[in-house]
């Protein structure tokens, strides 16, 4: 990733994605623990205390919101797929990088991380991470 603060590890291990849509689905059944105001990046927890964020583009906080709309609130439980936020992708990609880290925030306390998908296509419910806690 063109971006030192995800590439470094300095939020934590994770994976980069490049969205083929503008919708964003739930990772895992979880708990929504954090959004944005800008809507850009949404914090998950699972039920084992894994949490993940997923950043959608580089710099979009700057959009200060424009073109994303979340279909969730923090502390609603949702399921893996449910869809969490859609974005106009096409918008974005004028001005943003629309590559999107997903980030296990809590490494330090995962005994596991393992990439089980490091290139080509994945679509929503693919696993590309196993963690474990």
């Amino acid at each position: 990733m063109n971006d030192e603060t995800f590439s470094s590890g300095m939020m934590g291990k994770g994976v980069a994605i490049i969205p083929s849509e503008g919708k964003l689905y739930a990772p895992f059944d979880c708990t929504v623990v954090s959004i944005f105001d800008t809507k850009h990046a949404i914090g998950f927890e699972d039920k084992n205390g894994v949490e993940i964020l997923v950043h959608i583009g580089l710099e979009t906080v700057l959009l200060g919101g424009k073109y994303f709309e979340t279909k969730v609130n923090v502390q609603n439980k949702v399921k893996k797929c449910q869809l969490i936020a859609e974005f106009d992708l096409e918008n974005i990609k004028k001005d943003f990088d629309i590559i999107t880290p997903i980030i296990i925030t809590n490494t330090e306390e995962c005994s596991d991380i393992t990439l089980e998908k490091v290139s080509g296509n994945i679509s929503a419910g693919d696993s590309i991470i196993s963690i474990r806690k």
